[in-house]
Parts: C-alpha cells; sequence; structure tokens
C-alpha cells in the first residue's frame, strides 16, 4: 500500500507504546497507519493504528489523537471496521491469514500488534515487474511515457508481468486461506492487490480484514459496506446481499489475477456492462500464459454469480489441474532478435568481400 498524502501526522519513530518500540511507518490507508515497531524481546511486529484518514486528529507535535466534539460520532461509527478485523483475526488460524498477537487501547484509539515478515505488498511487486520489464530509469521521460501507454491505453505487452509459476505458487496459498474463511461464514469482500503481502520467499498473506463481513438472513441490519470498485463482484457493487456468497470473493480473485497477468486491474463491473473489453484482453494474454490459466480467470469474472465457482474448493481444484498444462514460450525479445540478425551478417560480411 502506498504512503500519501494525509491529514494526519504518524507516530514519531522511537514513540513507545504499552511494550512496544515504533521503528517507522510502512504503510497508511483510509482508516489506519501500519508502524513496524519491535517488543519487549526484539522481535519485529506490525502494529496497525485506527485513525480515520478524512477526519484531522492529531498534529505532526502530538501523540494522542484530539477529537472533537462534532467529529466523535464519526469516529465511533467507523471503528465498527477495525473492531470487526480484530474478531475474524481472534477467529482464524492459518498460515495465509496474518496472525494476532495483540490488542490495546493508547493515545486516545485502538492497536492490532500483528506478524511481521520482511517483503512487500502484491501492488508493489507487481509494479516493481513494470518496471524491470521497461528497462529504463523508472525517473526519465521515456518511461513515464511507457507507463502511460500500459496503465491508461490498457495494453499488453509481449512479456509475462509476474511468472505463471509464482502466480500459481501465490494464488494456491490465497484461495486456501479465503476457503478457511468461508468455513467461518466470513466473507473477505475486498481481495485486491494491495491487501495482499508477498513475503521473499514468494508466499502470500492477507491483511486489512476491514471489509470483512458475516452475510446472514438473520443479521438484516443495515451495514456499511467496504469494497474497491474494479475488484468488487457485481452483487457487491449493487450492494445486493442476498446474492453474495464465496462466488463473490471468487470474482475479486480472478479480478486479481488479471491484474498480476496484465499489470493494471480490469474494468469494473458496471463498465463491463455498458461495453465489456475483457474478451480482447483475455485473447491477448493467451500469447503469454497457458489457457487453462486464462480460462480460470474468465470463469471467475463472469458477470452472473451462478457462472463463476461456486467454492473455494472447487476454484483450488481447477488451479491445480492448470499446471498440467505449461504455459507458451515467451516470445524473443526485439534486442535479442536484433543482436542475432546483427551477428549473422558480420559473419556473412567477410564472404561478400572476398569474391568482390
Amino acid at each position: 500500500m502506498e504512503k500519501k498524502s494525509i491529514p494526519n501526522a504518524p507516530l514519531p519513530e522511537a514513540a513507545e507504546l504499552v511494550g512496544y518500540e515504533i521503528i517507522k511507518m510502512i504503510a497508511s490507508g483510509g482508516f489506519s497507519f501500519v508502524y513496524l515497531a519491535e517488543n519487549n524481546k526484539k522481535q519485529l511486529v506490525a502494529i496497525k493504528e485506527y485513525i480515520p484518514q478524512k477526519l484531522p486528529l492529531r498534529e505532526q507535535s502530538q501523540l494522542d489523537l484530539a477529537i472533537p466534539p462534532e467529529h466523535r460520532s464519526a469516529f465511533r461509527r467507523s471503528l465498527h471496521s477495525f473492531f470487526s478485523e480484530c474478531r475474524t483475526l481472534s477467529r482464524v488460524r492459518h498460515p495465509g491469514i496474518v496472525r494476532l498477537i495483540d490488542f490495546f487501547r493508547a493515545h486516545n484509539t485502538f492497536y492490532i500488534v500483528m506478524d511481521y515478515a520482511p517483503g512487500s505488498s502484491l501492488r508493489k511487486f507487481i509494479r516493481r515487474r513494470i518496471d524491470n520489464r521497461m528497462f529504463y530509469n523508472k525517473n526519465s521521460l521515456l518511461n513515464a511515457y511507457l507507463r502511460y501507454r500500459h496503465c491508461k491505453k490498457r495494453l499488453i505487452g509481449s512479456r509475462q508481468v509476474i511468472g505463471e509459476r509464482l502466480i500459481r505458487k501465490i494464488f494456491s496459498h490465497l484461495i486456501d486461506g479465503i476457503g478457511r474463511l468461508h468455513d467461518q461464514e466470513l466473507l473477505y469482500l475486498d481481495l485486491k492487490p494491495a491487501n495482499i503481502y508477498v513475503h521473499y520467499d514468494g508466499t502470500p498473506v492477507l491483511l486489512d480484514f476491514g471489509a470483512t463481513r458475516r452475510v446472514s438472513r438473520e443479521n438484516q441490519k443495515e451495514i456499511s459496506w467496504v469494497f474497491t470498485q474494479r475488484f468488487a463482484a457485481p452483487e457487491l457493487l449493487k450492494k445486493q446481499r442476498g446474492l453474495m456468497g464465496p462466488w463473490t470473493d471468487a470474482y475479486s480473485l480472478g479480478a486479481t489475477l488479471f491484474a498480476c497477468m496484465c499489470g493494471h486491474s480490469p474494468q469494473s463491473a458496471e463498465e463491463r456492462a455498458v461495453k465489456d473489453k475483457l474478451p480482447k484482453s483475455l485473447k491477448a494474454l493467451r500469447n503469454l500464459y497457458s489457457s487453462d490459466l486464462v480460462d480460470l480467470v474468465e470463469w471467475c469474472l463472469h458477470l452472473k454469480p451462478e457462472q463463476r465457482p461456486q467454492t473455494m474448493a472447487e476454484l483450488q481444484e481447477r488451479l491445480l489441474a492448470c499446471q498440467l498444462n505449461p504455459p507458451p514460450l515467451p516470445r524473443q525479445k526485439f534486442t535479442r532478435r536484433l543482436s542475432k540478425w546483427v551477428r549473422r551478417k558480420m559473419k556473412l560480411a567477410p564472404k561478400v568481400a572476398k569474391y568482390s
């Protein structure tokens, strides 16, 4: 998750938090800061601080949140998703789901302490792969132009953004973790590259469970929905609770898979209902990835819920079957083809001079 210009100041480095010492801020979101910290045993942990960024609550020199009376009701309302995240993390144990270590109150707000391991978000990982694929200085004007063509015009290049073997490894773990949530009758609902943390060994961990909801007929009260438009299923965009189920998370999985293969998010479901450009993109991806994997993405991104995978077990079985079909060989780079042509011409040059 990228750092953004925000009205609230994060906690300073070396600040003390109930037995933890802040090292630095590593991420920020709409409702929180995430810090890298150290406990009394010198072990690294990640600490998530609840602080809604839409409300100006803390200045640079402060530690405590100053909550004005006019913002107190909004502060308490948005606190629901933070407590929901705590309940989810305490209930579900899985290697693909970040582990809750501690939960406490300080500085007029609440904190979650979680496991930490070196790595980066899948979103940053995709961006680095795109930069490496361009072969240019990322601060150059040429790189800026190529990024514009890729991200704005949604072009698919001649090389894989993330290799197919690594994609299968990441998503096999993700599907297993989301399936564990579904076993607890919970839906994740906000799956996207920014909420997936990838360790250096390639194993993923799900972060940010503030959007997780228990969708059941017993609770008909109005609840707040948290989702990202381009990764959300049609029934989630329309807030049709009766149509939601594991297939709703399957749509987000397909959109995240698409982002790993193309380097950008797909059209939103609303845009696809007007003019669907997905078939054209999937046709281009078949030149880079195996047909089985592209078919799996197409299956997950069906607009109708009944045409998507109905369980994570069904989706996992299909993903494992994809490994039997090797991906097509990537096309040679233009520079490599050019160098071969030049070497061939240089070998022929002396023979031409000899008979002239």
